[in-house]
């Protein structure tokens, strides 16, 4: 009966590691349960055989079969100088230090010289612009963020502490304190900062990420190594993904297009997705999913910019599986220089794109109308959408 007992126990726990994909440099997509993390290999369990892949050959690890958690609309943000972005259930500063309770990964103290701005109301379409650009700007103070109606206002002075009920700041001279209920938002003045190290991005729910040095999972918690000595610790399901690619590799769909052209078809919009495709379903090509891609529909333009920094454009291009007609034309140009073109139909087995884009500097991404002349069935999928150096 013991035996029996111990048995029991490892199957409990086999099946209680996550489902995961992983995306290596040298090869295609493994999917199994996730065992281990350290710092020389990811182990996998795949019909139940141990596989363990080098930390040096993974690119990407996403976990599936698990619902995300939704943004919350309400939540205060706070997006640090290396691009993290976390929310916060709560926020105090004082000093140089803020503390941040983050939903999943708790309590987190941040030094004020690592936090880029902090936006303490809601997201709204009609200021987003606004905030953005005051964000862009070479500030040498702090800036103190106003909404009044759909116009963003600022005060420029030197933050000094926040808590539940008030913002202080230093004003010319004077102490100022002003209700925290008050402030949309707050930027710290921008400043040179060293390259803090920290090349592996860590995808949370709710649209979070932080970007760390180095991460370990056993025994179903996560440690994501921070800044050191002491590393954050969260259970399994406060990690949605990690990209290990380290600048080598750029998925697309991990960044804006710094440019998007959309000619709607008798007034019927159809933005561009990612990671999904135009209705919010898995993104697929013929009968594979991806869990990274873009989903493009006729007649749209997206244009990156590249600044010459990589070799290569691949992808797995197709038509929408779920549609039953269409076709349409996809073409890439790179610099005004055309790369690739083809009509894509739905009767197309997918088409695995390698091209060169070295010295490319502005890679454009375009989906028309096919010989038809029609928008119909003209959703264009770009799985696993990347450039590599």
């Amino acid at each position: 009966m013991p035996g029996l007992w111990v048995c029991l126990l490892l199957i409990g726990q086999q099946q209680a590691e996550p489902q995961v994909e992983v995306t290596t440099l040298s090869g295609p997509v493994r999917s199994g349960q996730l065992r281990q993390i350290d710092d020389r290999s990811l182990t996998l369990i795949i019909d139940g055989r141990s596989e363990a892949v080098p930390i040096t050959d993974l690119l990407d690890l996403r976990m599936t079969g698990s619902a995300e958690t939704a943004v919350k609309p309400d939540a205060s943000v706070v997006f640090l100088t290396d691009g993290s972005r976390l929310q916060c259930d709560g926020l105090t500063a004082s000093g140089q230090t803020w503390q941040v309770q983050h939903p999943q990964l708790g309590p987190i103290a941040i030094p004020r010289n690592d936090i880029r701005s902090l936006r303490l109301a809601a997201d709204d379409p009609a200021i987003s612009a606004a905030w953005k650009e005051l964000v862009g700007r070479d500030n040498r103070e702090d800036l103190i963020v106003i909404r009044k109606g759909d116009v963003l206002d600022h005060i420029d002075g030197v933050v000094g502490s926040i808590d539940d009920a008030s913002v202080k700041f230093l004003l010319d001279g004077d102490d100022v304190t002003v209700k925290r209920e008050r402030v949309f938002g707050i930027i710290l003045a921008a400043h040179e900062r060293r390259a803090p190290g920290r090349t592996l991005r860590v995808e949370l729910p709710g649209g979070d990420s932080l970007f760390v040095q180095q991460v370990a999972y056993r025994d179903g918690r996560w440690k994501l190594d921070w800044l050191r000595p002491q590393p954050l610790e969260a259970q399994t399901t406060a990690v949605r993904g990690v990209d290990f690619s380290a600048g080598k590799v750029l998925s697309l769909s991990a960044i804006e297009p710094r440019e998007v052209e959309h000619t709607p078809y008798f007034n019927t919009r159809w933005d561009y997705q990612r990671d999904r495709n135009l209705v919010g379903r898995p993104l697929r090509v013929g009968p594979r999913s991806f869990p990274r891609g873009l989903a493009i529909h006729s007649k749209t333009r997206l244009r990156y910019r590249l600044g010459g920094e990589y070799r290569r454009f691949s992808a797995t291009l197709g038509l929408d599986p779920e549609i039953s007609a269409g076709v349409a034309t996809f073409r890439v140009v790179g610099d005004g220089r055309p790369l690739f073109e083809s009509d894509v139909s739905v009767l197309d087995e997918p088409k695995q794109l390698d091209l060169s884009v070295e010295g490319v500097v502005e890679l454009d991404l375009i989906v028309d109308f096919g010989p038809d002349g029609l928008d119909t069935g003209d959703r264009v999928h770009l799985g696993d959408a990347k450039v590599s150096k």
